[in-house]
């Protein structure tokens, strides 16, 4: 596992030397920090984080990272950056050109809407999900509603599976916090999965 402790001044910027990736701190105040996560050509991840604390980042290509605050000491910050896990992280679209692959019609994107709306409470009661774990799961399930604008059906749900299982591994979920997540999903998007893919056998 990869490993770094950096220390970080306000108002500032490091770039890691084992990923391409950019930690900016904007402000430290007391016990808490402002701490900014970045990758060129992925969104930001902003957090206000304190001692112990931890911000899980998904790259492309390097897999899941977590960044922990060690302390704060005046206008700085020290965190142990540590890659959880080597693997390819975020699943691309994929390419089908069969022609039952359809764009969503607009009810339809407003059905998926809906049901990621009902996931995350459902995934807010599985035990055993760490605060940062849900954090990383509320954006990739953004992720997915933003994918199912611009993707068929059958691509958007070879999407889903894919960035299911990618996210369990990556961020080494325990095996009944993965099947509990299969599930939930499975359930909030039965209505398409059973004309198409169920998740979980």
């Amino acid at each position: 596992m990869n490993q770094s402790v950096i220390v970080i001044r306000e108002n500032s910027s490091e770039r890691l030397n084992f990923a391409n990736l950019i930690l900016s701190v904007r402000t430290t105040y007391g016990s808490k920090s402002e701490v900014v996560v970045g990758c060129p050509g992925l969104p930001n991840v902003v957090d206000e984080i304190k001692i112990g604390d931890a911000i899980l980042f998904e790259t492309y290509n390097d897999g899941v990272f977590e960044f922990r605050a060690l302390s704060m000491n005046g206008h700085q910050i020290q965190l142990l950056i540590s890659q959880i896990s080597p693997r390819l992280g975020i699943v691309g679209g994929f390419v089908d050109d069969d022609q039952s692959n359809t764009p969503f019609t607009s009810m339809e994107l407003d059905k998926v809407a809906a049901s990621i709306k009902h996931l995350q409470d459902d995934i807010k009661q599985i035990q055993k999900v760490t605060p940062e774990q849900l954090k990383l799961i509320d954006r990739k399930l953004k992720d997915m509603q933003d994918a199912s604008q611009r993707l068929g059906r059958k691509d958007w749900i070879n999407y889903v599976a894919g960035t299911l299982t990618t996210l369990c591994v990556s961020a080494a979920f325990a095996p009944e916090t993965s099947k509990a997540l299969f599930k939930a999903v499975d359930s909030a998007f039965r209505w398409l999965f059973d004309n198409a893919l169920i998740l979980l056998s």
